[in-house]
């Protein structure tokens, strides 16, 4: 349980559970905001109605006091784990190739995806400028507010949480995971000249301070569940501890404690009083401790190669990057819902294709030249 995650072994293999996972909680993206909105616009016989009361059926069990979603939820923790499982272990072992590959793996995708969504958000305002608003979350498109977007200061500034969105707002999460890829090295500096506690107290901090903030700032609650960096980290953290293989083996045996933590503190969530935004706190931590389980049980899962769900899992960062801005000019123009699903899918896999492969193969082809500067 003590072990240094500096000690842990990588892994650099692919995946095909894992990237099926990845595809699932896409897709439950995906349908969350497509069966809302579908209702909003086209009314209530657009959507079937149990895809509809599923969706609000997910809202109200894990989002009762606004956290965030479990799909995104569980996209943070699987990314922790992802980047140390085949990550660094230590501050100094090729910092800047690891910046590099991260930067051309993430940035490029959320560069075109934020300037899709303010294209896509300005032709859903000609087409109805009442509906694009409520769908999209987006009240007016600014240079300025784009231009924060771009440099992902949400992540840090609760102010630039509403104006950032743009036409694309679950782009917010991607850009705390930018900030997340950066804050990795910072901590494994910290454990290599002090320890793993240091660091997990820094994790701590930020945990108590994102409860603090839900609890006395109501009206940073929306940034604090979804595109917070100081919140995000204790999740992420946990998917990274569970490249532990004996972290990850004592929770497998005990998962059945935070499983049942889960549960008790959801059935008695209402009444809480006082201390909701405490205990809500408490059960995300717990659904991350379950979520890090259920990644390291598929993670040695045998899988096999090709299969056709982690083909298209490999793209889910794509399929989440652009689905949003897909799926609310459709349902406004009144495309059927599963012809929207379908598209936003397959947009989401061209762009994977023909975006994120080609800037993943940039970076890695810059990070191996700059290795072989380094150790020429």
């Amino acid at each position: 349980m003590d072990t240094s995650v500096l000690s842990i072994s990588a892994n650099s293999s692919r995946s095909q559970n894992i990237d099926t996972l990845r595809l699932l909680l896409a897709v439950l993206v995906v349908v969350t905001h497509l069966a809302p909105w579908a209702f909003a616009v086209q009314g209530p016989s657009a959507i079937p109605e149990s895809i509809l009361l599923l969706t609000q059926w997910l809202e109200g069990v894990f989002q009762g006091n606004g956290e965030t979603h479990p799909a995104v939820l569980g996209f943070i923790v699987l990314s922790g784990y992802c980047i140390h499982r085949n990550g660094l272990r230590s501050h100094r072992d090729g910092v800047a190739a690891y910046a590099i590959r991260r930067f051309f793996r993430i940035y490029p995708v959320f560069l075109l995806a934020s300037l899709f969504g303010f294209g896509m958000f300005y032709i859903a305002s000609r087409i109805n400028p009442e509906a694009a608003p409520m769908v999209s979350g987006t009240h007016e498109l600014t240079i300025e507010s784009m231009l924060r977007k771009l440099l992902t200061t949400e992540a840090v500034n609760p102010g630039d949480y509403f104006p950032s969105i743009q036409g694309n707002g679950p782009l917010q999460t991607v850009a705390v995971e930018m900030w997340l890829y950066a804050v990795y090295p910072l901590a494994l500096l910290i454990i290599g000249r002090l320890s793993d506690r240091a660091w997990w107290a820094v994790v701590a901090a930020c945990w108590i301070a994102s409860v603090g903030i839900n609890t006395f700032i109501p009206e940073w609650r929306y940034w604090s569940y979804n595109a917070s960096l100081i919140a995000f980290v204790p999740f992420w953290w946990i998917g990274l501890k569970f490249t532990d293989p004996n972290f990850a083996r004592v929770m497998g045996r005990i998962v059945i404690l935070p499983a049942s933590a889960w549960l008790i503190v959801t059935v008695f969530q209402k009444d809480l009083g006082a201390y909701t935004q405490l205990f809500a706190g408490i059960r995300q931590v717990m659904f991350a401790l379950c979520f890090g389980c259920l990644i390291s049980f598929i993670d040695k899962a045998r899988s096999t190669s090709g299969t056709a769900l982690g083909v298209v899992g490999s793209a889910g960062y794509s399929i989440y990057a652009f689905h949003a801005p897909v799926v609310y000019v459709l349902v406004i123009c009144g495309v059927p819902w599963w012809l929207i699903g379908l598209t936003a899918i397959a947009v989401g896999v061209a762009a994977f294709q023909f975006i994120e492969k080609p800037f993943m193969k940039i970076g890695r082809r810059l990070a191996a030249h700059h290795v072989g500067l380094r150790s020429a």
